[in-house]
């Protein structure tokens, strides 16, 4: 996402601020509110409920409360059921990815948002290898580039475009749809340039500075997405998580092994979100972060390797250091019986 931009959401760490301020927007969907970190977890234990459900694990009154409450998750849940959608199109089952699947499209063919759009399109089937759900991922991704054309059509044939804007963005649009003329300037900037105003910019023409920062590539864009999810400014930081979860989900395994290493602690994080979104077996390195010195990385980590491998080990997150010691040497024993591969 994109985080699979997706995950994305996962790495999207909201914090509740005044229950009178107006909520955040999405800056991946501006039709949407951004979820704080809890609801984003509700979402996604929400999801793994219904999969549970849906493939007979969670039966009777549990079972039907978990399928109630996915029919009620709103359209701020997208990214967390694109994740649940890419999940469960590498089961063997056949209904969770398929009612997932429709849920999703019911979300995106009601909504004007071209950014959403977008977004989905980069994220829908991201990680998935199997083939069993091969015509339903076709399915959504059709449905997503229907949508987009059609609103596409509209924007240009009516002006005003969809959800009132007249100068919508879509950088897969061949240029047709009017970008804003400091946004374009940014593009034209060098890395060296981008690097420099990111250190003294603030507020909206910081945020437009580490949205062209995040679509150039090299070490100093990591570092300064992670610098920059410190930063002072809360609404700054979230924007900059988002931001580098979409980054780091454009990486190859092999890039992502490397950041799994990263010195960053932000980083650290976004690629152990990653690796269990895109479930991709770095599992030696993410044993290793179980005892990593954040204990958000250590919650990641530990949430990847159940995701990648199927079991768990532990630990749990109030574990003591100890604990976590004896939950990275039974990782270590597991791993070496199955032949590290």
């Amino acid at each position: 996402m994109t985080k699979l931009l997706l995950h994305l959401a996962l790495a999207i760490a909201a914090q509740t601020g005044d229950k009178d301020a107006p909520r955040e927007r999405n800056p991946l969907a501006p039709s949407l509110t951004l979820p704080t970190k809890e609801e984003s977890e509700r979402y996604e234990k929400v999801i793994n409920r219904f999969i549970q459900f849906d493939i007979g694990q969670l039966k009777g009154g549990e079972g039907k409360k978990a399928y109630d409450e996915f029919k009620r998750l709103p359209a701020e849940a997208i990214f967390e059921l694109i994740e649940g959608f890419n999940r469960a199109a590498n089961l063997e089952h056949s209904c969770p990815a398929v009612v997932i699947g429709q849920k999703i499209l019911r979300i995106l063919n009601s909504s004007d948002d071209l950014e959403l759009l977008m977004s989905a399109k980069e994220s829908v089937g991201s990680g998935v290898t199997g083939k069993r759900h091969k015509g339903m991922l076709h399915e959504v991704q059709t449905g997503i580039l229907l949508r987009k054309g059609a609103l596409q059509r509209q924007a240009l044939a009516g002006g005003g475009g969809p959800t009132g804007e007249s100068n919508l963005t879509d950088r897969n649009f061949a240029g047709k749809l009017l970008i804003g003329p400091r946004d374009k300037s940014l593009g034209a900037l060098p890395l060296a340039e981008l690097l420099k105003r990111s250190e003294t910019e603030k507020g909206e023409q910081l945020k437009r500075i580490l949205t062209e920062l995040e679509k150039r590539d090299g070490p100093k864009v990591f570092e300064t997405l992670a610098i920059a999810t410190k930063h002072e400014n809360g609404d700054i930081q979230k924007f900059s998580q988002t931001l580098l979860a979409k980054h780091v989900s454009r990486e190859n395994p092999t890039q992502l092994k490397d950041l799994l290493k990263h010195e960053e602690p932000a980083v650290r994080l976004a690629a152990a979100r990653e690796a269990g979104a895109k479930k991709i077996r770095h599992v030696s390195e993410l044993i290793d972060l179980i005892n990593d010195a954040e204990p958000a990385v250590q919650k990641a980590a530990h949430q990847s390797l159940v995701q990648v491998t199927g079991v768990d080990h532990g630990p749990s997150d109030d574990a003591s250091f100890g604990d976590r010691q004896t939950a990275q040497r039974q990782w270590r024993e597991w791993w070496e019986k199955q032949g590290k591969r």
